[in-house]
């Protein structure tokens, strides 16, 4: 069924009496992964990341994870935002985009993830577990930045 706010915002609900996927379970286990805690003030260098953002395109921040290295990134035309934060990680490197609304809204439930060498990220809050594909980040032959 779908639904339309006052607002014109749609809603879509699905219901199932039945098992809703039989292989949920295993979808959701990431198996063995790092325990990784992410900054507190990661909300607050989200915010500054905001800027430099293009208006036009759906709202994406990079955040790259490399041992005891964390780093939030966004870019535009005409520049671009980078803040470097210490962790306890001690993993391969990863990268993956994410929205910054969504991960502010997660931050308020946990810092709290896990991370695995199939680069994926799992993150719990209560009752609901959200699994991000991850993705190695690319070897540039020119670093001029």
């Amino acid at each position: 069924a779908h639904f339309r706010t006052a607002s014109k915002q749609v809603i879509a609900l699905r219901y199932s009496q039945g098992k809703y996927h039989e292989g949920i379970d295993k979808l959701l286990d990431i198996g063995k992964a790092d325990k990784v805690n992410l900054p507190k003030n990661l909300s607050e260098i989200v915010s500054r990341t905001i800027v430099m953002m293009d208006a036009e395109q759906e709202p994406r921040i990079k955040i790259k994870l490399a041992p005891d290295e964390l780093t939030v990134e966004s870019r535009k035309d005409s520049g671009w935002y980078r803040e470097k934060k210490r962790v306890e990680y001690m993993g391969g490197e990863m990268e993956f985009e994410v929205s910054p609304k969504f991960l502010v809204e997660i931050l308020q439930q946990t810092r709290e993830v896990l991370v695995n060498e199939s680069n994926r990220m799992k993150i719990e809050t209560e009752g609901i577990q959200f699994i991000v594909a991850l993705y190695k980040p690319e070897k540039k032959e020119d670093a001029t930045e």
